[in-house]
């Protein structure tokens, strides 16, 4: 069975400090507070890391969502302290095609 929901992952060699924190207390948020379809994960094993970097963040658009004018796969590119992940997930929601609100 394919997946049908955008899948968010966050890829960090150490869980226990700075953006990973922030990453699954978004997670979690998100998850429990909001009603919107998402799957999130995080990763650390060493070559999924090393392949997407330390301390990013990843959106997979799901093959029922794939068309020819957005990207697959989007990139939380902010480098720092992050302040706006859920900002990040609120557009792309939007561009994935997503009707449901996040608040």
């Amino acid at each position: 069975m394919e997946n049908e929901f955008p899948v968010v992952i966050g890829f960090f060699y150490d869980w226990e400090e700075g953006n990973a924190k922030r990453f699954l207390q978004t997670a979690i948020k998100i998850a429990s507070d909001e009603w919107v379809e998402y799957r999130f994960y995080h990763c650390k094993f060493e070559e999924k890391v090393k392949e997407y970097g330390d301390g990013k963040v990843i959106m997979f658009r799901p093959a029922a969502m794939s068309n020819p004018y957005d990207e697959d796969i989007i990139r939380y590119d902010n480098d720092g302290i992050w302040t706006g992940l859920k900002t990040f997930i609120r557009i792309n929601k939007i561009r994935n095609g997503l009707k449901k609100k996040l608040r």
